[in-house]
């Protein structure tokens, strides 16, 4: 499982690494094939039945599209930061309203993720709640350990020799 991650992974980041027309720099495409991956191992994880997925779908959807948009959005926002930041004299005032602009946009992109989450959660048995929680937080991990991995970061041995042949001595 963890070996499907990491190709789908390394062939998002690879095909991300070479800009196409009309692909954006946010790396959408990529987290729509992240998206996909999430979906298919929750719905195993949790074993959700056909109801379920049909009520889940639409919201998982949303988050991602939520997330998609915020990344978009502050990205911008952060590279105007830089460009005022990089300037012989930055302009407070605009450094100010691009900062409270970030800090807005942040809290409600969570405060939307939160009611999400809990439109998730009223789907789901108190078993498969708990799963959920557990299956976020282990999905998160495994994804940063193998994008620190396609990347060629250290810090990661476990994962990095996972796939090599062992010795027998």
């Amino acid at each position: 499982m963890k070996r499907a991650l990491f190709l789908l992974i390394f062939a998002a980041v690879a095909g991300f690494a070479q800009p196409r027309p009309g692909m954006d720099r946010g790396g959408g495409r990529v987290l729509e094939m992240i998206s996909a991956y999430r979906i298919t191992r929750m719905t195993q994880e949790l074993g959700l039945s056909d109801e379920q997925i049909a009520t889940i779908l639409p919201r998982l959807r949303e988050r991602d599209s939520l997330e998609i948009a915020c990344r978009k959005e502050q990205s911008v926002d952060y590279q105007s930061l830089e460009t005022e930041l990089g300037k012989r004299t930055p302009n407070e005032r605009r450094i100010g309203e691009i900062m409270t602009r970030m800090q807005e946009r942040e809290q409600a992109y969570q405060a939307e993720l939160e009611r999400v989450r809990e439109e998730i959660m009223q789907t789901l048995t108190v078993e498969q709640q708990a799963r959920f929680i557990v299956f976020e937080i282990q999905f998160e991990k495994e994804l940063k350990e193998l994008i620190n991995r396609v990347r060629g970061e250290p810090g990661n041995q476990e994962l990095e020799n996972e796939n090599q042949p062992r010795r027998t001595e």
